[in-house]
């Protein structure tokens, strides 16, 4: 029936996995929770995620060496032995009671169903706003809203899908650091004729980065899709429906790429200050990715 899985670093999924366990044992008439270590750094949670192992039907691996988010995805789909894969991030818990049962009523037939995310409504410490504003203000979305443009609103945070379609599409082993492998996911859903579903079923995301550490993040995603549109498997891609490829290839067409790259280098230490402040502004967030993409070599 169905099989859970969840790529761990460095996160203890301790409640995670027992919220997914109790409502699993009641709603499944079969079903497995396989958790994966990716090679965390972090002994104490190595040894409290090890738990796991005690309870039935549920199997917890370590690896000694780290894979990354896309190879980490795939071998948890090789070791699944049910019909259809639910597999979420590991940084969430479970804020309703039905969550199995939702989607246990999406598994029949070929499907990819996304579930969403959603935020704690309280604000988090100073040091975790940026992350948790982007999340509210530009993440959390309905189902209706997310179904207008349903493989482009594609998330690995909280999906369901039969598993036929991983024997054609796969992620992206290439994609070793954070950002845009559920992009390209997406994409290739969309390209082999499979259109994402979205419902109502959110996880909590409630691993919120520092302030500091998500705008590296962000960096690294700008990064990765830059890789990706420079790499000759993806030359049919059109990049441009991606919005920071479409307002990249106006510039370009505009002639700014140089000069918003030089405001990007005159700014930059103001605008990252600012993100890290009380009330980060989300527009200059949209500058420094776009700003950061011009400076990049060989885009073109």
């Amino acid at each position: 029936m169905l099989s859970i899985l969840i790529p761990v670093y460095n996160t203890s999924v301790i409640t995670l996995v027992n919220q997914l366990h109790k409502q699993a044992l009641r709603d499944c008439t079969c079903f497995e929770i396989i958790v994966i270590d990716d090679c965390s750094t972090f002994h104490e949670v190595k040894i409290a995620n090890e738990q796991l192992n005690h309870l039935p039907f549920i199997k917890y691996i370590q690896l000694n060496r780290n894979l990354g988010r896309s190879a980490i995805r795939n071998m948890l789909i090789k070791e699944a032995k049910y019909e259809y894969l639910l597999l979420m991030d590991c940084d969430a818990l479970v804020p309703q009671e039905d969550f199995i049962k939702n989607y246990v009523k999406e598994c029949n037939g070929t499907i990819v169903v996304c579930g969403g995310t959603a935020y704690q409504k309280e604000k988090p410490p100073s040091e975790n706003i940026l992350r948790w504003h982007y999340g509210v203000h530009r993440e959390v979305k309905t189902a209706d809203e997310r179904n207008i443009l349903p493989n482009h609103a594609f998330s690995t945070f909280n999906f369901l899908i039969s598993r036929d379609i991983p024997n054609t599409i796969v992620f992206d082993e290439t994609l070793v650091q954070y950002g845009h492998e559920d992009t390209m996911f997406g994409y290739m859903l969309l390209k082999h004729g499979y259109t994402v579903k979205h419902i109502n079923n959110p996880l909590l995301h409630c691993g919120l980065d520092k302030n500091e550490d998500f705008i590296f993040k962000t960096k690294l995603g700008v990064q990765n899709l830059h890789y990706l549109a420079h790499q000759d498997r993806y030359k049919t891609v059109d990049f441009s429906q991606f919005k920071i490829m479409k307002v990249f290839k106006i510039i370009k067409l505009l002639l700014l790429k140089t000069l918003i790259a030089i405001l990007y280098h005159l700014t930059i230490n103001k605008i990252e200050k600012q993100l890290c402040s009380e009330k980060p502004n989300l527009y200059l967030f949209d500058f420094m990715k776009i700003g950061y993409l011009c400076t990049l070599k060989n885009i073109g």
